[in-house]
């Protein structure tokens, strides 16, 4: 291939990026607006809540959270949250709609990466903030340093992303403001990606590269009867 048909893949790679961050930005935005509204109504409150539980974990002390609402019909729906319990950190992230990612995820880097089944997100000041990063965010993610790899039955690409220096991109989609982390091909060939991310994979501990969500945990009562519980007297 010609360095100009090169240079024609790159940036229709970066437009189907685009248009993948874009879109699950705007799916994101419309299931936050519709929750929290729905949140609000007297009647939300009486649905009984799915167990709150760790479903990725990154090491001892930093893990993925999923706290759901009450509304949400399976154990792996619901609002996510970043967790340091060294710095004392529990951050939203994100929402799972249909439920936690089915692929490989892996981050050895110095940004704090997350995924939900929409979006993939990045951290500059230690997982208290987020903005969405602009990668294709299906299938396997491994971030290693500054490069993410994305795999997609077995096809995998690589992108580069320097988030001090790099464009940022604010979209606006009606009242909901997202953030965009811009990121370019590496130029890496599909053959070295794929030997670098699967190498990196293969040096993750059993379970560790899995988002795991249990849904035989009991659930918890409705936010109504957990606030009628506390109160004095009231019959446990």
């Amino acid at each position: 291939m010609n360095v100009r048909g090169i240079a024609e893949l790159q940036t229709r790679r970066r437009g189907v990026a685009l248009a993948f961050a874009l879109i699950a930005a705007l799916l994101q935005g419309c299931a936050m607006l519709v929750h929290g509204e729905l949140q609000n109504l007297p009647d939300w409150d009486t649905h009984p809540r799915a167990p709150k539980q760790v479903v990725y974990r990154f090491d001892e002390h930093r893990y993925i959270e999923n706290d759901p609402a009450g509304g949400f019909v399976s154990p792996c729906q619901g609002e996510l949250y970043y967790v340091d319990e060294t710095l004392g950190i529990r951050t939203y992230f994100s929402v799972n709609t249909q439920g936690n990612p089915r692929h490989r995820f892996k981050v050895d880097s110095p940004y704090v990466v997350v995924r939900s089944d929409k979006a993939v997100k990045i951290s500059l000041d230690q997982g208290r903030t987020f903005a969405v990063l602009n990668v294709p965010p299906s299938g396997d993610i491994v971030v290693v340093g500054s490069t993410l790899y994305s795999g997609w039955y077995g096809d995998w690409e690589s992108y580069e992303f320097d988030p001090s220096n790099g464009r940022r991109e604010v979209v606006v989609l009606t009242n909901l403001r997202f953030e965009l982390v811009d990121a370019r091909a590496s130029g890496l060939s599909a053959a070295v990606a794929k030997r670098i991310a699967e190498a990196e994979l293969s040096k993750a501990g059993p379970g560790s590269i899995e988002f795991v969500c249990r849904d035989d945990l009991p659930w918890r009562p409705s936010v109504k009867r957990e606030r009628e519980m506390q109160q004095p007297g009231a019959r446990r």
